[in-house]
């Protein structure tokens, strides 16, 4: 198992990692959820957990 993953080479970069470790805002969260289309989701889904969420 060590050779294997020794020979995966990693594809995110420093500075990406950087910025994925930053916290992020309640705004960015807020802003992110309401582009998406009310009815997406991964699954069967009958509620637009993301507003409802936001509401609590």
């Amino acid at each position: 198992m060590v050779r294997i993953l020794n020979e995966v080479r990693p594809v995110i970069t420093s500075a990406m990692n950087d910025r994925l470790l930053q916290a992020f805002m309640r705004e960015e969260v807020e802003d992110t959820l309401f582009q998406m289309f009310p009815t997406k989701a991964p699954g069967h889904d009958d509620s637009e957990w993301g507003r409802e969420c936001l509401r609590v």
